[in-house]
């Protein structure tokens, strides 16, 4: 008999898995891909220009943005007309208006040196004025004369008598001075107010103090290109400040204005019978706003302490 190899070969049972074999290195990472194009370059960014004049035609620039370095206010253009960036802007924020004080109606002054180079004041009758609260308030020069300068104001140092008083000003050579006395609208603060667009407008944020307290009239006055928009009476007997709000806008034309308020509303706010203020300024030029006092008797201060000056599309 013949045996053979296969007469011998069964299949047994399937023996357990092996251990996982260890993993592999990575492989090389690819080569980096082609960089992509450049992009354009954006438009340069418009020069800051000196003035308001000095802006190019909205028309001609819509949605341009430049700097306007005199009152330093960023304007956009509206294609139409240039309006302060996101429609309003913060033109002047200041506390530099100086305290005036008037004396007695119907004087005449003379100017001396005072011995320590300052000036004194003379008058031919009994000025009205005290220590308190005339000394740190100024007495304002009307006329250019005798090495006076008009529009001026000269702090008062002193009280010497009813007819004497000393100024911090220097003395040289001065002669008869003119002071505004007691009655006299005095502009205290003046602000160049730019080109307003047909429904632009101007908002004024001022604080008021009186010395004393007394129920005399003491009037603000805020005007705008020579009109008075507001005119109001502060006087209370306990009245020491007052905050006041006033607004001045455009009526959809460069040349009509109305106010938030009427004439004489002593803060702004609240609710009367009087109607608002009317205007004709043409504002697509620059025009100046002005801050007055008009101290009705002598010997009482009127100081603006603050004020702030927004302009709004």
């Amino acid at each position: 008999m013949i045996v053979t190899l296969s007469d011998y070969q069964t299949e047994g049972p399937q023996g357990p898995q092996g251990p996982q074999g260890e993993t592999g290195p990575a492989g090389a990472v690819g080569p980096a891909g082609p960089s992509g194009a450049d992009g354009a370059d954006g438009a340069a960014a418009p020069d800051p220009v000196v003035n308001f004049a000095a802006l190019p035609l909205a028309s001609a620039n819509t949605d341009a943005v430049i700097l306007v370095q005199d009152p330093r206010i960023t304007y956009r253009s509206d294609g139409v007309n240039w309006i302060p960036l996101n429609n309003i802007a913060m033109l002047k924020a200041a506390s530099d208006a100086p305290s005036v004080i008037q004396a007695n109606t119907g004087l005449t002054w003379t100017a001396t040196d005072n011995g320590s180079g300052k000036v004194r004041l003379t008058s031919n009758a009994a000025h009205g004025l005290t220590a308190s609260p005339a000394v740190g308030a100024s007495l304002y020069s009307t006329t250019t004369q005798n090495n006076w300068i008009a529009d001026s104001f000269h702090e008062i140092s002193a009280i010497i008598s009813t007819t004497q008083i000393d100024l911090t000003t220097d003395f040289s050579s001065h002669g008869v001075p003119v002071f505004a006395l007691a009655g006299t609208e005095v502009t205290v603060a003046t602000v160049a107010i730019p080109p307003l667009s047909p429904n632009g407008g101007i908002e004024i944020d001022h604080t008021w103090v009186y010395e004393p307290a007394s129920t005399n009239s003491k009037r603000i006055v805020v005007s705008y290109g020579g009109t008075k928009f507001l005119n109001s009476n502060q006087s209370n007997g306990s009245n020491e400040m007052q905050h006041v709000h006033t607004v001045i806008q455009n009526t959809d034309s460069t040349s009509s204005q109305t106010t938030g308020f009427s004439l004489g509303n002593g803060t702004g706010f609240g609710s009367t019978s009087a109607l608002p203020v009317s205007g004709s300024i043409d504002s697509s030029v620059s025009q100046d706003l002005t801050l007055s006092v008009i101290p009705a008797v002598a010997n009482e201060v009127i100081k603006s302490t603050s004020y702030r000056i927004k302009l709004f599309a």
